[in-house]
């Protein structure tokens, strides 16, 4: 332990004794962007008196954000270390490619690190859609480009095929040239021209193994071999809130016969593809800065079951995607809170930090990359 953190700690301590909560610090873990400091409460304590005491914690220890949740038995308060520690690319890419259970992983997502340091990444395939929330500077592109990256690094076309969507054309458009990325759409025609198409295909696939007589793609795969299987396909959308605005306010003003009216609706074509793609191997990450309740509704939460939130500017944002607040007390850059399908708990993580000449050393060197990591023989 440190000064500083046994200085933060009195005066937490300091602060439980004048708020009346009987508290103590049973352990602290130091990680590269926070400190965790662990309370165990009285058991004649009600937690209600310490959870939604950020500010008053954040003020007494004197940093910028503290963060409370409740683990199990304890209470954690997660305070941010004044020297932070940014979680390298490099390093996350390394781990996704010799990590045993990250090669095994059919689609890894990379979530940089948790709280104590440690390397982690979530199975997309379990998901097995995402939705990702974060506002303007919390990391929310940059988390976009390491997935891209360490996909064309630890991944080919055999095994995953990428549509990319951003009509902002300033972020994933740079990727459109991967081998792994099938289209890219900039507009939104050729987003809903993109996702009919996929559609189409999710009904070939159902044809293929209804005739196999099996259920999932991962069945049909293993039943035909390499040679004939067929690869997981990726719909990376960067803002789809805004697609769905602009769609909703475009089709008021056409005609009935104008292309655009004779396509389904860009809300509709998620949904649908987000209740049936999981069997025949399409999933969907689908990313946004706005948290309208009209757009993140009751339909999408049901269909995105996992849920990843970068920082967010209030505690009502925070609980349209996750359920409760927390992501209004991040530190942005990264900092994020996940919800799996499979644990009401929420977990923390800090992903890596790309630079952009790390984006262009992949676009432009992927092959020499998995060259190296088949040389040292670490490859699947």
């Amino acid at each position: 332990m440190t000064d500083e953190q046994a200085v933060i700690g009195l005066k937490m301590q300091e602060k439980l004794k004048a708020m009346k909560i009987y508290a103590s610090i049973i352990d602290i873990i130091d990680g590269p962007i926070v400190t965790v400091y662990k309370l165990q409460l009285n058991s004649s304590v009600p937690i209600s008196k310490i959870l939604n005491k950020e500010e008053d914690f954040a003020l007494a220890a004197g940093v910028e954000k503290v963060l409370i949740q409740r683990n199990g038995a304890t209470i954690d308060v997660y305070v941010a270390n004044t020297q932070r520690k940014d979680v390298d690319f490099k390093h996350t890419l390394n781990f996704i490619m010799t990590d045993e259970k990250a090669k095994k992983a059919v689609l890894p997502i990379p979530l940089g690190v948790d709280f104590a340091g440690v390397n982690s990444f979530i199975e997309l395939v379990d998901c097995p859609h995402i939705l990702l929330a974060g506002s303007t500077g919390s990391g929310k592109s940059v988390f976009e480009a390491a997935i891209l990256s360490i996909l064309q690094v630890s991944r080919s076309r055999s095994e995953v095929l990428v549509h990319l969507v951003d009509t902002k054309r300033m972020d994933l458009p740079l990727f459109a040239n991967l081998p792994i990325v099938e289209s890219c759409s900039t507009d939104l025609l050729s987003f809903l021209k993109m996702m009919q198409s996929v559609l189409v295909e999710h009904e070939h696939r159902a044809r293929r193994m209804q005739n196999a007589s099996v259920r999932s793609i991962a069945d049909y795969n293993a039943m035909v071999g390499l040679d004939n299987s067929l690869p997981r396909i990726l719909i990376l959308i960067d803002e789809f809130a805004d697609l769905v605005m602009q769609d909703r306010e475009i089709r008021r003003g056409l005609d009935k016969e104008d292309p655009l009216n004779q396509l389904p609706k860009a809300d509709f074509l998620l949904q649908r593809i987000a209740q049936i793609g999981r069997a025949t191997g399409i999933h969907i990450i689908a990313a946004t800065q706005r948290t309208s309740v009209k757009i993140v509704n009751g339909d999408v939460k049901a269909n995105f079951p996992c849920r990843i939130s970068l920082r967010l500017p209030t505690q009502d944002d925070s609980r349209t995607i996750l359920g409760q607040g927390g992501a209004e007390n991040l530190l942005g850059k990264g900092d994020m809170l996940v919800q799996s399908p499979h644990s009401e708990e929420l977990k923390r993580y800090h992903g890596p930090f790309v630079k952009h000449e790390d984006i262009l050393y992949v676009v432009s060197e992927y092959q020499q990359i998995k060259e190296m990591y088949t040389m040292i023989g670490v490859t699947s």
